[in-house]
């Protein structure tokens, strides 16, 4: 009798660890990976991330382009190179899935940072989800992720100098006067307020007088370019390495349809893609477009200008030396 109950207990000890077995989640890394700028040339870098998996254990990547899914091997400590080029198929965004084939596979290492060619970034992360137990290390510095997400990451990684997360770098936002920008869901983490730095056209900006703050809602008063930097003290990044997102935003204190300047009119302002220069003689200016830092993105003849190539944003126009502000939507 107490053999059958022995054996019983047994089995049904075996079809639980069974069962806890498959209800094992598998290790997999999701991300939103967005096409930023062309290179001058008109040439998209591809983009690409390093990886280490579990020795002799398979996972796969989805790129999210409908290209057919990759199967990768686990090299344990050894670095895998994924390399992906979207220039071909034209995509803006795709959500990038890594996924472990068995419960024995295990990321272990994620290098995601961006690069610059010609001093613009080409592709960025703009979202990051990470269901790995074993993480170690973590490089994903110069992408647009949120400080949610980089609180999020920080919990899935114990050792400081596995978290190398730098700063994260937001979309211009154009806004017209008396505009706010909620960045109320990054203002606390882990009980710790998070720090918000304004700056209006390299200088630092005063409260109250170019913008007001109120519980993470900013409100920008006075036009200018402005840069939000937040930081966190609940997010713990490697020294080298300290985590903040800085948000830029160009603020107008109207609203325009389009632009006139003497002897051109350039229009429409705001544009989706294309813009228009009309001049009083019919003649084709020279035509310069700049971004807001200052580099030379297009040099043309023409009275059609191609944005579509740029991200959404404020761009320089420059015709025989007068300048106007061009918003793509």
């Amino acid at each position: 009798m107490n053999s059958n109950k022995f054996l019983r207990k047994s089995i049904m000890l075996i079809v639980m660890l069974l069962l806890i077995n498959t209800l094992v989640a598998q290790d997999s890394i999701t991300f939103s990976w967005q096409s930023s700028h062309r290179c001058l040339g008109g040439k998209l870098d591809y983009g690409y991330l390093v990886i280490r998996a579990t020795n002799g254990e398979q996972f796969t990547i989805d790129w999210g382009d409908d290209s057919p899914i990759e199967a990768k091997i686990g090299l344990g400590d050894t670095n895998i190179y994924l390399f992906h080029n979207y220039y071909e198929k034209n995509y803006d965004s795709c959500i990038v899935t890594i996924s472990a084939s068995s419960a024995d596979c295990k990321f272990t290492y994620l290098d995601c940072h961006s690069d610059f060619c010609d001093d613009v970034v080409t592709f960025q992360i703009s979202s990051l989800l990470l269901a790995c137990s074993n993480l170690e290390y973590l490089d994903c510095h110069k992408n647009c992720l949120q400080l949610s997400d980089l609180y999020a990451i920080h919990l899935v990684i114990n050792e400081q100098s596995g978290k190398l997360f730098g700063t994260q770098f937001l979309p211009y936002q154009p806004l017209t006067g008396g505009m706010s920008v909620d960045f109320s869901a990054q203002r606390i983490f882990g009980g710790v307020e998070t720090f918000f730095s304004v700056w209006k056209n390299g200088k630092e900006a005063v409260f109250n007088v170019d913008y007001s703050i109120d519980n993470g809602v900013i409100t920008f008063i006075n036009d200018g370019v402005y840069n939000v930097t937040m930081t966190n003290g609940a997010i713990i990044s490697h020294p080298n390495y300290p985590a903040s997102v800085v948000a830029g935003v160009d603020m107008f204190s109207i609203s325009i349809s389009e632009s006139v300047l003497s002897n051109f009119k350039i229009y429409p302002n705001p544009t989706s893609n294309i813009v228009y220069v009309k001049t009083e003689n019919g003649t084709i200016p020279e035509v310069k477009v700049y971004s807001l830092d200052g580099r030379l993105l297009q040099q043309i003849c023409k009275t059609e200008i191609d944005l579509s190539e740029y991200s959404a944003g404020v761009y320089l126009l420059s015709l025989d030396g007068q300048m106007v502000k061009i918003v793509k939507k």
